[in-house]
């Protein structure tokens, strides 16, 4: 598996619909709730890149935000978790502020959620 594809893999274990950020089917989302997610590379020198993902959910209120957030949270702990990948290794931490809320001006049911992350890659 490579850098890329762990990646997506960690943001499509939720069981809810997941993308690469711009590459939603038909330029909208799919429907709600679902994740869009920016992939970035390093040199592979364990530098470590500024990456993002959103959770979205359309909602009246932000409990279901809030519990697939702390899911999300609970998959990745303040320490990072590693994923072994074809390259080596790749880490992926959290950053800061790791989650920001978010709404929507054209929306008052769209609830956006704001994960900050930063993925190191370690070569073999």
């Amino acid at each position: 598996m490579t850098a890329a594809e762990a990646y997506a893999g960690f943001w499509a274990q939720f069981g809810i619909p997941c993308f690469e950020e711009g590459a939603f089917p038909n330029a909208d989302p799919p429907g709600y709730p679902c994740i869009s997610y920016r992939y970035g590379e390093g040199t592979g020198d364990g530098d470590g890149v500024a990456l993002s993902a959103s959770l979205f959910v359309r909602s009246p209120g932000w409990k279901e935000a809030r519990d697939l957030a702390a899911r999300i949270g609970e998959a990745l702990p303040p320490g990072g978790i590693y994923l072994p990948v074809e390259e080596g290794g790749l880490w992926i931490r959290r950053d800061t502020p790791f989650v920001s809320w978010l709404g929507d001006g054209e929306d008052p049911f769209l609830r956006r959620i704001l994960f900050r992350v930063t993925a190191r890659m370690y070569g073999r």
